[in-house]
Order: C-alpha cells, then sequence, then structure tokens
C-alpha cells in the first residue's frame, strides 16, 4: 500500500513466470529462446490526481526473447538478445501495446573470477525509444563478494551492479 501525493492511496500484487532455454550448438555458438508472463493487479482508493478514477486495474506483460551468444575466441564472448513485450492492461489492443529491442554485449574473460565487458541497449517502448550504453561485469573479489549486473535482456531488465555476499548473487557466466 502506498499513498499519493495528492489524496488517496493504491496497492498492487504481481505474478510473474519465465523460462529459459539455452543450446549450445559448437564451442563457439550458442543460442537460446526466454518466455516470460506476469500479471499485475493494480488497485486505487480515492486517486483524486487521477480525477477520480484509476488510471488502470489489470495488467498483462507478455515477453519473448531470444539470444544468440558467439564466442570467437576463448577469452571472448558477444551476445546479441533482442526481444518484444507487449504491456496493456485487460481488454486492450496488443498491437497498441509492443515494446521491441535488443542488447548487444561484447565481453572479455581476464581470468577465472573476472569477466569485463561493454554493451548498449535499444528499445522502443510505447512513446519513446530508448538507448543506454553499460558495462558489464562479472567478478568473484573473493569466496564471500560478487559483483555483477543483476538484469536479463528485455525492456523491463534492470541494468546497474548487484554486490552479493556468500554466493547468493547470480553464478558466474558469460555475458
Amino acid at each position: 500500500d502506498t499513498d499519493l501525493d495528492s489524496g488517496g492511496s493504491f496497492s498492487w500484487e504481481a505474478v510473474s513466470v519465465s523460462g529459459e532455454v539455452l543450446r549450445q550448438f559448437t564451442p563457439q555458438l550458442g543460442a537460446g529462446l526466454s518466455l516470460r508472463y506476469e500479471y499485475e493487479n493494480w488497485r486505487f482508493s480515492d486517486p483524486r490526481k487521477f480525477g477520480g478514477t484509476a488510471p488502470w486495474g489489470s495488467v498483462n506483460l507478455p515477453q519473448v526473447g531470444a539470444s544468440l551468444v558467439y564466442s570467437p575466441a576463448p577469452e571472448w564472448t558477444v551476445l546479441f538478445a533482442p526481444s518484444v513485450e507487449w504491456s496493456y492492461e485487460q481488454g486492450a489492443s496488443t498491437s497498441d501495446a509492443i515494446n521491441y529491442g535488443a542488447v548487444l554485449v561484447a565481453s572479455r574473460r581476464f581470468s577465472p573470477t573476472l569477466t569485463l565487458g561493454a554493451g548498449a541497449a535499444i528499445f522502443r517502448q510505447l512513446d519513446d525509444t530508448k538507448t543506454f550504453p553499460f558495462i558489464a561485469i562479472d567478478w568473484k573479489i573473493n569466496d564471500q563478494w560478487t559483483l555483477t549486473n543483476p538484469f536479463s535482456a528485455g525492456p523491463m531488465g534492470g541494468a546497474g551492479l548487484e554486490l552479493s555476499l556468500g554466493g547468493v548473487g547470480p553464478e558466474s557466466r558469460d555475458f
């Protein structure tokens, strides 16, 4: 539950289901497919800021993505990951709710505990195109601390860094 500055409040619940499969065809080439579905149920109480009417209620967010991983040399990896997502309220047309784009990352494994790279993402959302560069990192600092990017490719994926303690974070992976 959250209060709105101009009065009223809202609350929401969400359920998300996802799956991913990756197949290594050769030591240099792998490809994958990911599917995700999220359902959100929003409730607004006295939404004065929105003219007294709730701006949305039930929201569907299905997504399909692919990934192509290429390793031109044992220490280098290139990832290309396009995806398509729909974000729409119950009863709306999916053709008016499409978001799509791709992530491209090139990384180099410097040691078994350190992989660094650079990437860029571009996504067309409902009313805007967003482009952003980022640094890719997977660093097992010591037996307790790991620093990684906690994101999955896609318009809703979060960028940034995650410092985790005691192996709680993502396992070492190629970007």
